[in-house]
C-alpha cells in the first residue's frame, strides 16, 4: 500500500507471500518521505500482521505481528525505526530481519518486542561484532563495528542463553548473522491491540474486537481494516461496514475462451429490463447449510419469474430448455464463465452474444465458501490453519455453451471441499440452436446421399483416421470440409 501523505491505520490488517520465500515486498509505505521531508507520516494504530514480507517504517502505537520470516528496513527519517510500535513474534518460525539503514541513522530500534523466544531470530546482513543483554535494562546492543543497535526485548531474559549463529533459508541461501535465544519469553505485559485476530471461520462484520474470536454468524462479511489517506492524488477512506441481510460474491466476469469479447456494460436498475429477469437478492438462509440453500424459496422464486424466453442479438430467441433445477450444465462445448451481481437472463443473454459460437446458457445460484475451506494440512492462510467449513456465499454464475443443452446436461450438483458443501440451485437452461434435422442432400465434396445411422456410429478400426471435436452446434459441413481439408493434406504428404 502506498501513501505520499498522512495515512492512518485502526484495525487489523494482514499481509502474506507463501512460507520460506526470501520476503522481498512491502507492506505499507510512503515513498516521499526523507530525511528532509517529513510532513506525511504513516500511523499505526491498530496491528498488521505480516508473513514473508519485508515491512517498511510505521509511526505512533501499534503492534506488528511476526510470522515465518518477516523484514523491516529503511529508515528515511533518520529517527528510531518503528517509533512507538510493538512488535510481537507469534511463533517459533518468526524472524525479525534489519536492514543497515535501519539503524546507521539512529542506532535506537524504536518497538518493544515481545515473545522473543526458542526457534526466533533476529538476524542482520552485517557481521556481527559484538553483542550483550542488560538485565536491567532489557536492552540487546548489537554492535557492526561501524554500527551498532539497541533492541529493546524487555527484562527477564537470561543473558547465558543469547547465542550469535548464522540464520539460513529465510532471504537468501546463505543466510544472515543472527542473534538467538534458547528458552521461553519472560512473562510480559503486552499491549492490547495484541489482542486483535482474525477469527477462524467466523464473520468479520462490525469489525475485530480486541481479543477472542466471535461466534460464526450469517451475516455478510466485510473488512476488519480501518485505513485512510489524506493523499492529495488519491484520497480514500475505507472503515468496516456491518450490513445484515446479505452476503455478495466477487461481482466482475471471471472468464471466456473468447479473447474478441469487448466488455459488457449491464445495469440491473434499467429500465428496459424486466424485473422477473432481474434480482440482487443474495441473502443467506438460516441455518447455514447446503440443505438449506437448497430449499431457499428465495432463489427458487427468481428461476420460477424468470422469461421462457430472452431476444439474441442475431435474431434467433433463447428458449427456455430447464427449469429451477438444483445442476448445473456440464458438457464438451463449454466457452466460458461469468460471475454476476444480480440474477438476470438479459446479462447473461449479451455475454453469450458476444462470445463466438455460443448458442446457450446456463446461469444458476451457487453456494459457495466464503473463505477458503482449509484445515492443518494445508498451507496457512490469514485466517490460521484450519478452516474446513467457513460461512456460505451465494454467488450468480452464468455459463456459455456452443451446443444444444437440456436437462439431460445438468449433471454438475457441486462438490464438497473439505468439509464445506457447494451446491446448486435455481439452475435455469437456455437454448437458441437451430435443431432442425439435416436435408438429405450430400455435403459438397461428397457424392452420395446421408444415410441416417440412427442410434449407431461407424466403427472401422482398420480406416480410422482418427476424430475431431468441433465446438458450436451440429453441422454436417463442418465434418465435410474437415475432411475434404485432412484428405488433401495427406495427398500433399504422399499418405495413401
Amino acid at each position: 500500500m502506498y501513501s505520499d501523505n498522512d495515512a492512518y491505520n485502526t484495525g487489523l490488517i494482514s499481509f502474506e507471500q507463501a512460507s520460506n520465500n526470501y520476503g522481498a515486498a512491502f507492506a505499507w509505505r510512503n515513498p516521499v518521505l526523507t530525511t528532509t521531508n517529513t510532513i506525511s507520516n504513516l500511523y499505526n494504530n491498530g496491528a498488521f500482521r505480516i508473513i514473508n514480507v519485508n515491512y517498511h517504517n510505521v509511526q505512533n502505537g501499534g503492534i506488528l505481528y511476526l510470522e515465518d520470516g518477516t523484514g523491516v528496513f529503511q529508515n528515511p527519517t533518520a529517527g528510531p525505526s518503528f517509533p512507538g510500535q510493538s512488535i510481537s513474534f507469534q511463533d517459533p518460525s518468526a524472524v525479525l530481519h534489519l536492514d543497515s539503514a535501519v539503524y546507521s541513522h539512529n542506532s535506537n530500534f524504536g518497538p518493544q518486542l515481545y515473545g522473543f523466544s526458542t526457534g526466533n531470530a533476529i538476524d542482520f546482513y552485517q557481521i556481527i561484532t559484538t553483542w550483550g543483554y542488560s538485565p536491567s535494562s532489557g536492552i540487546l546492543n548489537v554492535g557492526f563495528g561501524t554500527y551498532k543497535v539497541n533492541i529493546k526485548l524487555g527484562t527477564g531474559y537470561d543473558s547465558s542463553k543469547f547465542r550469535q549463529a548464522r540464520n539460513p533459508q529465510k532471504y537468501n541461501v546463505a543466510g544472515y548473522n543472527a542473534i538467538f535465544y534458547d528458552g521461553p519469553a519472560p512473562t510480559q505485559s503486552v499491549p492490547s491491540k495484541c489482542g486483535l485476530t482474525a477469527p477462524i471461520c467466523s464473520d468479520l462484520s462490525g469489525g475485530l474486537p480486541p481479543g477472542g474470536n466471535p461466534p460464526v454468524s450469517s451475516t455478510t462479511t466485510s473488512s476488519s481494516s480501518v485505513v485512510t489517506t489524506t493523499s492529495s492524488a488519491s484520497s480514500a477512506t475505507s472503515t468496516s461496514a456491518a450490513p445484515t441481510t446479505s452476503r455478495t460474491s466477487t461481482s466482475s466476469t471471471v472468464s471466456s475462451t473468447s479473447s474478441s469479447v469487448p466488455a459488457i456494460t449491464t445495469s440491473s436498475s434499467s429500465s428496459s429490463v424486466p424485473a422477473a429477469t432481474t434480482s440482487t437478492s443474495k441473502s443467506i438462509p438460516t441455518p447455514d447449510n447446503a440443505s438449506a440453500f437448497l430449499a431457499y424459496p428465495s432463489l427458487h422464486s427468481l428461476a420460477q419469474a424468470a422469461p421462457s424466453t430472452v431476444p439474441a442479438y442475431d435474431g434467433p430467441v433463447y428458449q427456455q430448455v430447464f427449469k429451477d433445477l438444483n445442476g448445473a450444465t456440464s458438457a464438451q462445448s463449454y466457452l466460458g464463465l461469468y460471475v454476476l451481481q444480480t440474477y438476470s437472463t438479459k446479462e447473461c443473454a449479451a455475454h453469450c452474444d458476444q462470445t463466438d459460437l455460443c448458442t446457450a446458457f446456463n446461469l444458476y445460484g451457487e453456494r459457495d465458501p466464503a473463505l477458503r475451506p482449509s484445515t492443518n494440512d494445508t498451507a496457512p492462510t490469514v485466517w490460521g490453519n484450519y478452516c474446513p467449513n467457513p460461512p456460505s456465499m451465494t454467488s450468480f454464475k452464468c455459463t456459455l455453451w456452443g451446443s444444444t443443452i437440456d436437462a439431460s446436461t445438468a449433471t454438475n450438483t457441486g462438490e464438497t471441499r473439505e468439509q464445506f458443501q457447494v451446491v446448486i440451485t435455481a439452475s435455469n437452461g437456455y437454448d437458441k440452436t437451430n435443431t432442425t434435422v439435416p436435408g438429405v442432400d450430400p455435403c459438397s465434396g461428397f457424392s452420395k446421399t446421408p444415410v441416417n445411422l440412427n442410434a449407431k456410429a461407424v466403427d472401422g478400426p482398420s480406416n480410422s483416421l482418427g476424430t475431431k471435436f468441433f465446438s458450436g452446434p451440429y453441422n454436417a459441413q463442418v465434418c465435410s470440409d474437415f475432411a475434404a481439408a485432412q484428405s488433401k493434406a495427406n495427398k500433399d504428404q504422399g499418405v495413401r
